[in-house]
């Protein structure tokens, strides 16, 4: 009945510094996100525009673009043009 009562409390004391551990690391990612993070956003979404604008400028891109026409992008996004019903 003792060993019982002390693994319950070694689980219990695991338990809370498992709790603790998450607590002290849930509050540092709050605080760098709340003070450091609008910067860290702008510096990636700055990066992620600047990529972009370099493989839109990238020459094979631009051959693959006229090769495919728009297939599957341009052309797809287009309403379906309605055909004329024949008489008959």
């Amino acid at each position: 009945m003792f060993a019982a009562k002390v693994s319950s409390v070694c689980a219990d004391k695991d338990d809370m510094k498992q709790f603790f551990q998450g607590l002290v690391l849930g509050a540092a990612l709050m605080y760098g996100y709340l003070y450091h993070g609008v910067a860290l956003l702008t510096k990636l979404q700055y990066w992620l525009g600047d990529t972009a604008s370099q493989y839109r400028d990238d020459l094979h891109h631009q051959e693959a673009e006229r090769a495919l026409q728009g297939f599957l992008l341009r052309r797809d996004l287009q309403p379906p043009v309605e055909e004329e019903s024949a008489p008959g």
